[in-house]
């Protein structure tokens, strides 16, 4: 699974995140930087990694690119992922998640 770094990609995707989705593909209003396609809204259940802790958030809006799929988040999103990783905000709920070694062949 690759999981997100806790950093903000673009100062500007907190304002794109708020239009709908049908607003930013019509106008295609940002750019990815990666892949120069347009940024594409998706709200989904996403993981995250805050140094040796996962976090889970559910209901999350984030920016994609349409080529590459370089995933954008806003800085309210990384605010949360901090908050439930270090205790200052109490998860809703806690999985198990699976865990094993993959075995050479």
């Amino acid at each position: 699974m690759n999981l997100p770094s806790l950093k903000a990609r673009d100062s500007h995707i907190d304002s794109y995140l708020d239009r709908s989705p049908r607003q930013n593909a019509i106008t295609g209003l940002y750019k990815c930087e990666y892949c120069e396609g347009t940024i594409n809204r998706f709200v989904e259940r996403q993981a995250f990694k805050h140094r040796s802790r996962f976090v889970i958030l559910e209901n999350v809006t984030i920016g994609v690119g349409e080529t590459c799929g370089n995933r954008y988040y806003s800085a309210d999103i990384l605010h949360a992922v901090e908050a439930v990783a270090t205790g200052v905000r109490s998860p809703e709920r806690t999985e198990s998640i699976p865990v094993a070694h993959l075995k050479p062949n």
